[in-house]
């Protein structure tokens, strides 16, 4: 595909390139166009025993390519994006504008990388707090005259590079996460990771994202005859750039007492056949360990408290609060004790979130052996507080 626009040309297409990407004009001051012949020509004159005489001299250039850009970031706030996302046909996406501010048609590629721990981002105002806070996978797409022009289209911005831009047009891309490279898991609600785009210029006319950098003239002596390359770019390398933001935006589960510890997972001797002077069955529910303030029943021993063997009862504790930045949907508890437990043992399951009970029919026990259980929790939502307690028999 080619397109060969210039500013005139565009604003009375209302921006819409050959072809097929979605460029509009931008505020900009026209110059000179590359390649313009100049004439000049200077006259002498004189006279010569009273007769007037003249000498023209002329002498022609042409204008040499400015070569010049702008890349600008769009996104006002971070990107948010979750742990392990994005599900399929769902995109994490990052806007940039680059603007063509020099003289000639050019063609452009791009590159888009995380930046290292501690790149302070401007707008929103954000450090980086991870160098690998993303897959280094971004890809980037150019946006298109088909779908939905200034949003990302997947199925219709498909080109990662642009084949020619006429000076003063903008063209809007896009530095998109995708299912084929999910977020890393382990990051936490909060992290941030900036994302560097920069655009690299091309010859006008380009074929593909893999062609080579336009080459510059600089330390060429000037020939005034055939257009040289000159980069007025900010480090004269014919590349801009600029960086946005993408923030974790997760739930996170932790220990509702220290929020710096994840939840909490303990276990208690509750019962067992000494304290009880008979076998401990499932049914059984009341909790004789040291504070609970119940004193085992079997009268032949003396201050006796239960332990965690054979035929003994403990009681599991789970408790857990989102401390997270959002609220969760669909949350399931779910435990499966192991072959040390005796069959149909697991027992007296309760379930809260902010003290409110779980109905028990959102409270399942199935399973080889009947070992283990599901708790439908449901939606979650930030600051709320989890507590689930079971019971099982050592075999």
């Amino acid at each position: 595909m080619k397109v060969n626009k210039t500013l005139t040309a565009l604003i009375a297409s209302a921006g819409l390139g050959l072809s097929g990407h979605a460029f509009a004009a931008a505020s900009y001051v026209p110059t000179t166009a590359a390649g313009t012949p100049i004439n000049n020509q200077v006259t002498l004159g004189y006279t010569v025993n009273d007769v007037p005489q003249t000498l023209d001299s002329a002498v022609s250039f042409v204008v040499d390519n400015k070569v010049d850009l702008n890349v600008t970031a769009q996104d006002s706030n971070t990107v948010k994006i979750t742990p392990n996302g994005p599900i399929a046909s769902q995109y994490y996406v990052a806007e940039f504008v680059i603007r063509n501010d020099g003289n000639s048609n050019q063609g452009y590629k791009f590159a888009a990388t995380d930046t290292a721990a501690g790149t302070v981002n401007s707008g929103p105002n954000v450090t980086d707090s991870s160098d690998t806070a993303t897959t280094s996978n971004f890809k980037v797409y150019v946006d298109s005259a088909s779908g939905t022009v200034g949003s990302f289209d997947a199925a219709n911005d498909t080109e990662d590079f642009i084949d020619s831009l006429a000076p003063g047009v903008t063209a809007t891309v896009f530095v998109v996460i995708d299912n084929s490279a999910t977020v890393t898991g382990t990051l936490a609600d909060g992290d941030i990771a900036v994302v560097n785009l920069s655009a690299i210029t091309l010859a006008d006319n380009a074929s593909s994202s893999s062609d080579l950098a336009l080459a510059n003239n600089h330390t060429d002596t000037y020939d005034k005859d055939n257009v040289q390359v000159v980069f007025v770019d900010t480090d004269n390398n014919g590349s801009e750039s600029d960086t946005t933001a993408f923030e974790v935006q997760t739930a996170s589960f932790t220990d509702p007492s220290n929020p710096s510890n994840p939840a909490v997972l303990t276990v208690d001797a509750i019962n067992d056949f000494i304290c009880k002077g008979a076998t401990v069955v499932a049914a059984d529910n009341i909790d004789y360990s040291n504070g609970s303030g119940n004193v085992c029943p079997n009268t032949d021993v003396s201050n006796y408290l239960p332990k965690s063997i054979p035929g003994g009862q403990v009681q599991f504790t789970y408790a857990a609060k989102n401390t997270g930045s959002v609220a969760t949907t669909d949350a399931t508890f779910t435990e499966t004790i192991g072959a040390e437990y005796a069959a149909d043992s697991l027992a007296n399951v309760t379930a809260t979130i902010n003290s409110v009970a779980i109905p028990n029919a959102n409270i399942v026990i199935g399973g080889t052996d009947n070992k283990t259980v599901t708790i439908t929790l449901g939606a979650i939502s930030t600051n709320a507080e989890i507590d689930i307690s079971f019971t099982a028999i050592i075999e």
